[in-house]
């Protein structure tokens, strides 16, 4: 081909080219998101052009690809023309090489517009990506304005039956409705969709009358037997009769029809689809002629977001996620089918409706769950806050309905960023997030969740206002107890923000109220009740006549001795009840007959209710009964008689006439009886069922129906103080008092705890406007998945503001926020004395793009007081709201949020200088060293370093950075500790780092080998991990915490000049003699220990740790093996208190600067001695002298005492000198005129304008004699 045919050829190329990536990038660039949110100024030509209601851009978007899929079916015509034209050429060889440039030029036109389109999707994608453009991937339609676009379900591609009612043995009733719920609307007649069956599998339809529920899109077929061509239906009741539709007593099968078809014409599925068993029958007994007029009961309406938090009504949701709304609904005979309506409150046309039922058993609860998908285009298109009103119809099997409504306001996606975005007034207010006026609080988190009174806490959320509320600890229930809101110091006031508040946990002894179904608690101490104690002389008891009964449930705590639950009567005239040695029931009879006793056999089970009761009968038979059955009994002539009058006697509860024996467990519902009768097998069972049910009331009134004497609850209704002390007791004709030690705070039988619960106590915040939340109600997440406050013994650090300390740009002193490296300060209480004493550390704790927990730890902590710690942002950590704590003695404060802004990380990447060791053996820690690896990520291991990894990537080994609670953390901006897994294979691999936050992952160059052989000694924590190099004699030594230690094991310091691979030369410390290692601990799966201080020799130059950060290391003897390193940082000597040791100074500058030593070196000495010996007489010579009592250099005038040299640098201010100053010096004798001459004297200069002088006396240097 000629150059002019290949320019030819190449012009068309070009053109083709150029129309294919153009009309590519035009419809590339314009984003589906933007298209479905924008109306480019079009609306009011909308209403009067008659050009289509869609969007300009949706318009523009399809002329593109109508010109895209011209351009191609162009190229396919052009190819088919060739081929069409070689097919007639007839062997023509013009025609013939025509048709093959035909074919090629069509051929290269498909390929162009193939990888045009190819190649601008890749730019687009990545620069849309870059920009943040395209990145709302909740539409999945552009034109989803409303409720009727959702991502597709699996089962909407089948036609599949969701629920069939009755689906139960016995329905209790018969007044039933027979019903069959759809996924789709059913397109086959009414009376072919189900079948209706006796036992007998008879079809009774002539019976039954089909029909579709009016209103239900035909998705719900119901049946009722009541044809009027059959029969008279007189199987209903006439009670309470309101219908005329119910089925005889019998059993029945509702049969789905396998020919039905959908009104799409999509046949029946009953094969499993999509995980989802469709049901094919379903059957029920009626059982009972009975009306059913009750209507089912519909639970709280709850919304569920895609992180799994509940939330209530009236909540605000953003838009482009997906929400389950979900309840509960029963019913006492069974519940037929569920109803949901969402519609726009005011958007008519925007609604959906949602029909579904029991899939198995209809006679127990029915998990209502709908997941409601709502598309940012809705907010886009409403340009406002956009209310739904949430409608529940709940039907049960037969003819009753109870309804539910709630609400939930949509708002934009990105009204819960922490960002005010464009067209909100501020921040997440204003615009389509709505006004913040009618905003309810809600507490999001609570932080911790348990501790003592006294602690601080955080509760965080949102709308809490600016201006102070007030926070309670409790119970609707119960009581709600103020909390004081924690004086975070006189300059920023108290801990009330918007977004969190610190509070502080009240004393116990704060709670008042209702004590309800308690037991009381005795501790084998001095606790016990005295019933019918003299001072209650009115009370009168009459003799029984035919005897009585005492019962009580009994929970023993503590076994192996005697117990004595109760006690009746005098000495040597009583009844007593005890618990023997061996754990069984003793009942020793002291009532003026000699004693007599009865042990039964019966073994008392710890930690478990016991009925017990004692029957005396009118014969003097004394029956001893548990758990409603007779034990053994003692035979005696006649029942002992009581006097009328109850002064001087007794009736002890927890201990015995004599005073011993006292009780170790919990008693409940004690109740004394005239009668002896009352009490049998049904009586206990009856007691027991109760029991079982929780029915606390229903008990009490079985008891009360008997007519008891005495009848002690132990709590139910009883007010008590902080305390547990009893004011006032539900007790009949007769009055009691407690003494000792007693507590109320105990489970009863019936389950609750007492006045506070210290496992169900609730958090409730009020704003200054008087709205409130509490971490128990369904108005948002509850913290831990309960809500409730854990009160024990816990003393944790308290913390209440993490600001920065030292300004950086726009960032000034005291802000809540900051970027990596910067210094900030931790103001509370209880912090420590210092950082070594407690093993102090200062924690972030957020969430990984993975939605996990993770910690990072600040590399310096420049100082630490009591109240107040200086530290700094972790390097590389990602933009986030992390909570910071302090830990101190092993327990973490309260958390405060922080925000952490964003670095600029686009080219960060994570360099490897070294991994220690770099061969190593399944189960031993690695230590990977270098820059830039951020606050947390990823290390994987891959068998080449060109692999993409990624946690799912089955070609990297994930390797764990998470180590046991006892080491620090793994992962710092420079250093990394990782554990290789047992099971690993015995190669060589590459190592890659990939950051947490940018996903950058190092180059993979750098190598690790695993070798099969026992665990290396690996090193995990140093504590505290900075300090000085020479520790004093006070300090606590460090604490190296590590695995696979051994017994005899040597710790390694690194020191000037060391060789990382030569372990000989570092220091050392081990069990030899003269070195100073305080001890070794193995504790298995809680670590090894090595507890040691930092070697070193002032009489080397070289035997110390430098300033900065330097790796220590273990050997698990001193001729084993050596493991991994972990670093300890050498803070500059400044920060510290004093010298170390005696004799030692901080050096300032030269080589040695930020250390402590006896001599810095670079160091001028100023002065010394000098010693001469000789047998002669020393000659006495002349010198100047230096005169260095400064402060009493003018005090006597007459002596002529003045300072010599002047000017000098060795006298307070002697570097300020006047410039016409007059040198001078003294000597220690006369001199001779004739010698003081510019031969004998010399002045220099030296240096310029350097505050410390620096000379070097040279010629050069020297001033002229002329000049002075």
């Amino acid at each position: 081909m000629n150059s002019l045919g290949k320019n030819k050829l190449w012009r068309k190329v070009s053109v083709f080219s150029v129309l294919a990536i153009v009309f590519s990038v035009a419809y590339l660039l314009l984003p589906v998101d933007a298209f479905a949110q924008t109306d480019f100024g079009t609306a009011q030509v909308d209403q009067s052009i008659a050009l289509g209601g869609g969007d300009l851009a949706l318009v523009v978007t399809k002329i593109i690809r109508a010109i895209l899929g011209f351009l191609g079916l162009v190229a396919l015509i052009v190819v088919l023309y060739g081929g069409y034209t070689y097919m007639t050429a007839g062997g023509n060889e013009e025609k013939i090489a025509s048709a093959k440039k035909i074919l090629t030029n069509g051929l290269i036109g498909l390929v162009i517009i193939f990888f045009s389109v190819a190649i601008v999707q890749f730019i687009i994608s990545n620069i849309s990506k870059a920009t943040g453009g395209g990145n709302n991937k909740d539409n999945i339609d552009p034109d989803c304005i409303g409720l009727d676009c959702s991502f597709p379900n699996c089962l909407d591609k089948f036609f599949v039956v969701k629920s069939i009612t009755p689906n139960q043995d016995k329905t209790g009733m018969n007044n039933i409705v027979a019903r069959a719920v759809f996924n789709k609307p059913v397109g086959s007649p009414v009376d072919e969709v189900m079948n209706i069956k006796l036992s007998g599998d008879s079809i009774i339809n002539n019976l039954v009358t089909f029909s579709f529920v009016p209103g239900t899109n035909k998705k719900v077929v119901e049946a009722r037997m009541d044809k009027k061509d059959s029969p008279p239906n007189n199987f209903c009741s006439e009670e309470n009769k309101n219908v005329d539709y119910c089925f005889d007593l019998n059993n029945y099968k509702i049969e789905i029809s396998k020919d039905i078809v959908s009104a799409d014409g999509q046949k029946i599925e009953f094969d499993e689809q999509c995980g989802f068993d469709p049901p094919e029958f379903a059957q029920f007994k009626a059982d009972q002629t009975l009306n059913d007029n009750q209507g089912p009961n519909i639970g709280d309406i709850n919304f569920i977001d895609p992180a799994g938090q509940v939330y209530g009504a009236g909540n605000k949701f953003y838009a482009g996620s997906s929400y389950i709304i979900s309840s509960g609904i029963t019913d006492n005979h069974g519940v037929g089918y569920v109803h949901l309506n969402i519609s726009a409150e005011e958007d008519g046309n925007d609604f959906i409706d949602v029909y579904d039922g029991p899939l198995d058993d209809s006679s127990v609860q029915f998990d209502f769950a709908h997941s409601q998908f709502f598309s940012s285009g809705i907010i886009a298109k409403w340009k406002k806050p956009k209310t739904y009103i949430i409608t529940i119809e709940a039907w049960d099997i037969d003819h009753n309905v109870t309804t539910k409504i709630s609400n939930l306001i949509l708002v934009g996606k990105d009204c819960g960023n922490g960002i005010q975005d464009p067209g909100e007034t501020d921040i997440d207010v204003g615009g389509v997030c709505g006004d913040d006026e009618s905003v309810m609080p809600q507490i999001t988190n609570v932080d911790p969740l348990d501790g003592a009174p006294g602690n601080w806490v955080t509760i965080s959320g949102k709308n809490f206002g600016d201006d102070v509320g007030s926070v309670q600890f409790g119970s609707d229930d119960g009581v709600w107890v103020d909390a004081e809101i924690v004086q975070c110091s006189s300059t920023l006031g108290q801990s009330w923000h918007d977004n969190f508040v610190v509070a502080e946990v009240p004393s116990i002894a704060d709670y008042t109220g209702e004590l309800k179904d308690t037991a009381l608690n005795f501790d084998k101490s001095s606790a016990f009740i005295g019933l019918l104690d003299p001072s209650f002389d009115t009370i009168q008891l009459d003799t029984p006549q035919d005897g009585y009964l005492i019962g009580v449930w009994v929970k023993i705590n503590s076994s192996g001795s005697n117990q004595t639950i109760w006690s009746f009567g005098i000495v040597d005239d009583s009844l007593t009840l005890e618990i023997n040695a061996d754990n069984h029931f003793y009942l020793l009879d002291d009532l003026g007959n000699g004693n007599r006793e009865i042990e039964s056999v019966f073994e008392v089970t710890k930690d478990e209710w016991h009925y017990i009761a004692v029957r005396v009968l009118k014969t003097g038979v004394k029956q001893l009964l548990i758990n409603g059955q007779t034990a053994e009994f003692i035979q005696e002539s006649d029942i002992p008689s009581l006097p009328a009058n109850l002064n001087g006697i007794l009736f002890l509860v927890g201990k015995n006439i004599s005073n011993t024996n006292f009780f170790s467990g919990e008693l409940d519902e004690f109740v004394f009886f005239h009668s002896p009768k009352i009490n049998d097998s049904s009586w206990y069972d009856a007691h027991q069922k109760l029991k079982e049910q929780g029915l606390s009331n229903e008990y009490k009134n079985l008891i009360l129906e008997a007519n008891p004497f005495v009848y002690w609850r132990f709590g139910e209704g009883t007010s008590v103080s902080g305390d547990g002390a009893v004011i006032v007791d539900e007790m009949d004709n007769a009055s009691a008092k407690i003494y000792g030690d007693y507590k109320f705070g105990k489970s009863g039988i019936f389950g609750g705890s007492g006045a506070f619960d210290v496992s169900k106590i609730g958090i409730k915040l009020t704003t200054a406007e008087n709205h409130s939340d509490s971490t128990t109600d369904n108005n948002g997440p509850k913290p831990g998945g309960h809500g409730f406050f854990q009160i024990n013994d816990i003393q944790r650090p308290k913390l209440c503001s993490v600001l920065v300390s030292e300004a950086l740009d726009d960032i000034p002193v005291g802000h809540n926020a900051g970027f990596p490296g910067m210094k900030i300060e931790l103001l509370g209480e209880g912090f420590g004395e210092d950082q070594s004493s407690v093993i102090g550390k200062v924690k972030f704790a957020f969430k990984d793009v993975y939605n996990e927990i993770v910690v990072a730890y600040p590399k310096n902590v420049y100082s630490w007081n009591p109240a107040s710690i200086i530290s700094e942002v972790p390097e590389g950590i990602q933009a986030s709201k992390p909570l910071v704590h302090v830990e101190a003695s092993g327990e973490d404060s309260n958390g405060i949020p922080f925000q952490v802004l964003e670095s600029d990380l686009t080219n960060v990447t994570p360099i490897i200088n070294e991994i220690v060791p770099s061969i190593v053996t399944p189960g031993s820690f690695v230590t990977i060293k270098g820059i830039n690896f951020g606050s947390l990520g990823y290390v994987y291991l891959a068998n080449s370093p060109n692999v993409v990894c990624t946690p799912t990537n089955p070609n990297c080994i994930l390797l764990d950075t998470v180590l046991p609670d006892f080491c620090d953390n793994s992962w710092t901006d420079t250093e990394i500790i990782v554990l290789v897994d047992e099971g690993i294979a015995f190669v060589d691999y590459h190592v890659i780092v990939q950051r947490g936050d940018n996903f950058i992952s190092s180059d993979g160059t750098d190598t690790l080998s695993v070798i099969d052989d026992e665990p290396l000694p690996s090193i995990c924590a140093v504590n505290p991990a900075s300090g000085p190099s020479i520790l004093p004699d006070s300090h606590p030594g460090l604490s190296l915490k590590g695995i696979n230690f051994g017994l005899d094991p040597t710790a390694y310091f690194w020191k000037k000049d060391s060789v990382t691979s030569s372990l000989d030369t570092w220091m050392v410390n081990t069990y030899r003699a003269g070195y100073p290692i305080w001890g070794v601990e193995n504790n298995g799966e809680d670590g090894d220990i090595i507890n040691s201080s930092i070697p070193f020799d002032l009489y080397q130059s070289d035997y110390y740790i430098p300033l900065g950060e330097w790796p220590i290391s273990v050997k698990q003897s001193p001729e084993g093996k050596r493991g991994n390193s972990k670093n300890y940082f050498v803070t500059d000597c400044k920060f510290d208190d004093g010298p170390p040791k005696k004799r030692l100074q901080c050096c300032k500058e030269g080589p040695d600067v930020g250390q402590w030593r006896d001599y810095c070196a670079g160091e001028k000495r100023t002065s010394g001695y000098l010693w001469r010996f000789t047998t002669a007489i020393f000659p006495l010579l002349p010198h100047v002298l230096e005169r260095c009592d400064q402060d009493t250099w003018f005090d006597n005038p007459a002596q002529n005492y003045f300072p010599s040299p002047i000017p000098s640098i060795m006298w307070d201010d002697g570097d300020k000198m006047c410039l016409n100053a007059t040198i001078a010096v003294r000597f220690n004798m006369g001199m001779d005129d004739y010698t003081i001459n510019s031969d004998n004297l010399f002045v220099y200069k030296c240096g310029n304008d350097e505050k410390t002088p620096k000379c070097d006396y040279s010629e050069g240097s020297k001033i002229p004699a002329d000049d002075l």
